[in-house]
């Protein structure tokens, strides 16, 4: 059952991505500026409006001890970043090296959800997996401006 979720939301669209990238090239290179503004823009509103409709869920789950869950599920992605890095550290494309970094914190919060999406019958624990998800995507979204502005003051 995981693996048709996983196989439904994960691997079809990125096998899909893929092939358009090799075979209609000229077709996602026309679309990728639109697409990257309009998943930035989305993004946010996901993530931060999440985070806001949360709020109380996530005030209950530290005064009920999950502070350590919390933790140590953004500390996970956070390093997931930092390895993803690491791959292309050697790689002189700064783009690809956060791309690199990013898709792998991204790509851990991204599983988690759908695995709890698909097996956790208990609202309060597929809460803990969204917030978790959600603070590692804004914990990403920080790590990757800190990272940039590191560079382009080397580069200075």
């Amino acid at each position: 059952r995981i693996f048709i979720v996983l196989l439904k939301t994960a691997i079809i669209p990125l096998i899909a991505g893929l092939l358009m990238k090799q075979f209609l090239s000229f077709l996602t290179s026309t679309l990728f500026p639109f697409l990257k503004i309009a998943q930035k823009w989305t993004t946010n509103i996901v993530i931060y409006g999440m985070m806001v409709a949360y709020l109380p869920t996530i005030f209950e789950m530290v005064t009920n001890g999950a502070l350590f869950a919390l933790l140590l599920g953004s500390t996970f992605i956070g390093i997931s970043f930092f390895i993803g890095y690491l791959f292309e550290i050697k790689n002189a494309d700064d783009t690809a090296k956060f791309t690199a970094a990013f898709m792998a914190g991204q790509r851990n919060a991204g599983i988690a959800l759908i695995v709890a999406a698909s097996n956790l019958k208990d609202p309060a624990l597929l809460s803990l997996v969204i917030i978790i998800s959600s603070i590692g995507m804004i914990e990403l979204k920080l790590f990757t401006k800190w990272v940039t502005r590191q560079i382009n003051s080397n580069a200075s």
